[in-house]
């Protein structure tokens, strides 16, 4: 569903102090929008409470651009 998708975006946006505009699939969480561990735990707690989801510690490892967090929230709306 593409709606969750959309939602993560926003939560993301607001975490990281982006503007949604701004946020481009192709980048990475750390080295360019400076996502840090707090901003992680921080943005996962949001969206799990938010979207009434539960993400696995396993998944959030893998994350490294903006797009692969759209993937994993596509995955999850399944």
């Amino acid at each position: 569903m593409r709606e969750l998708v959309d939602r993560a975006r926003l939560i993301l946006s607001r975490e990281l102090n982006v503007d949604l505009s701004a946020l481009l699939p192709s980048q990475r969480l750390r080295e360019d929008l400076g996502m840090d561990s707090i901003i992680a735990l921080n943005l996962i707690f949001a969206a799990e409470k938010e979207l009434n989801i539960v993400i696995k510690e396993e998944d959030v490892v893998t994350l490294v651009t903006v797009q692969d967090l759209e993937r994993l929230f596509d995955r999850l709306s399944d």
